[in-house]
């Protein structure tokens, strides 16, 4: 899933303070690194796994010379937004899980999708990727103004939602 986003990342105009939640091995916070246009100034990049935590900082240590200090990139374990310094971002990245075991649980997504518009600037965009039988328009427009399908797949979608400026 994360492929599609990452595919996707120049179509999207990120740029400035990017905020990866739930980052896994760093791939999507290192692509966007990787990127020749250095349009973006931080990457921060969370998650709750302690392993995922320490693969991010190993994958971030391998690359450094491919990546430069530019854009200035941070790692850090954390339960979504609880425990962030008090900035703010211009994107909210994310590939939220929806599963806890072999049942379906949004509820992650969900708290994602919530505590979002408190860490985003003004004109601020989450952009999620997502299995396509997900829905998470609704509960995004309940917290967002403007909420489209940037991308589909017959797998999965990538939705913006973008707050007023």
């Amino acid at each position: 899933m994360k492929i599609i986003l990452r595919e996707n990342i120049d179509a999207l105009g990120l740029e400035g303070d990017v905020l990866d939640v739930g980052c896994g091995s760093g791939a999507i916070g290192l692509s966007l690194a990787s990127r020749d246009d250095k349009n973006i100034r931080r990457i921060t990049m969370v998650d709750s796994n302690l392993l995922a935590v320490a693969s991010t900082r190993h994958s971030l240590a391998q690359n450094r010379s491919i990546i430069g200090s530019t854009p200035r990139m941070e790692v850090q374990a954390g339960d979504l937004m609880a425990g962030l310094p008090d900035l703010e971002y211009d994107f909210v990245v994310s590939n939220p899980p929806f599963h806890t075991g072999p049942k379906t649980n949004y509820d992650v997504s969900h708290a994602l999708i919530a505590q979002s518009p408190r860490v985003l600037k003004p004109n601020g965009r989450l952009i999620l990727v997502a299995n396509h039988f997900l829905r998470y328009e609704k509960l995004l427009e309940y917290y967002f103004p403007k909420v489209e399908i940037t991308r589909r797949t017959n797998r999965f979608h990538v939705i913006s939602a973008q707050l007023d400026g």
